[in-house]
């Protein structure tokens, strides 16, 4: 699209500099009609130019992801709709995890679940220091020690757009990240849910070595428990 854009505006700076010959030129060498053809010419050429560029920048948004949820600060639930988890996470919240985890064919009780363990409060600023001396930050409580590599890995717009640059503390790009993260795990552990969850706390090395720490093991169960409470709903 970018390249498409560049050869459009070189072809109507060219057509502006031959009418602009013709217009001093004048009737001595150039009439009316091609005048008149080249002013319709450069008039194609501009609504050419602004349509590529809507049309590019709506590819762009499309190809990102099916929603463009990510682009707004503030979700606007629609009249009318019904929390299915009422009283256990904020609307806005709730319709924003619905939503992506639609485009991906995942069921929202499995992040939900996890969501309501990591971050009951659901806080977007929560930052919680470990023993090793990493952190868990945002809603999500995404590691710092992964943190980069996530972001790199599951948000489109480090690449697309330097003004929407992964945030951790924007609740919404750190629900991006860690429902794709979510929905990779519970792809590459078969559907299993349980190793899904233990694979987000302990990370997936652990889970597959069998090394898993008893927190991990412990954190397991409170999250299958919040899992079978939400598909109770």
């Amino acid at each position: 699209i970018h390249k498409l854009l560049a050869i459009l505006l070189q072809m109507f700076l060219l057509q502006m500099k031959k009418m602009r010959i013709s217009m001093t030129l004048g009737k001595k060498y150039i009439n009316r009609k091609i005048i008149a053809k080249q002013i319709i010419v450069c008039s194609m050429f501009i609504i050419l130019l602004f349509g590529s560029f809507f049309v590019g920048h709506v590819f762009t948004i499309r190809k990102i992801g099916e929603t463009s949820f990510t682009e707004s600060k503030t979700i606007e639930v629609p009249v009318n709709w019904e929390n299915p988890y009422k009283g256990l996470i904020k609307d806005e919240i709730t319709f924003y995890i619905i939503e992506v985890c639609k485009s991906l064919k995942l069921n929202p009780n499995l992040p939900i679940a996890i969501l309501l363990q990591e971050n009951s409060k659901q806080d977007p600023y929560a930052v919680n220091i470990n023993n090793n001396g990493t952190t868990d930050n945002g809603l999500f409580q995404i590691n710092s020690a992964y943190l980069l590599y996530f972001a790199d890995l599951y948000w489109p717009f480090n690449k697309y757009n330097a003004d929407m640059s992964f945030d951790w503390s924007n609740w919404q790009h750190n629900s991006w990240v860690a429902i794709h993260l979510i929905n990779d795990l519970y792809k590459d552990f078969d559907g299993n849910i349980e190793k899904t969850i233990m694979a987000y706390n302990a990370g997936a090395s652990a889970v597959i070595s069998g090394d898993i720490p008893k927190i991990t093991l412990d954190y397991r169960d409170k999250v299958l428990n919040n899992y079978t409470l939400l598909s109770s709903l």
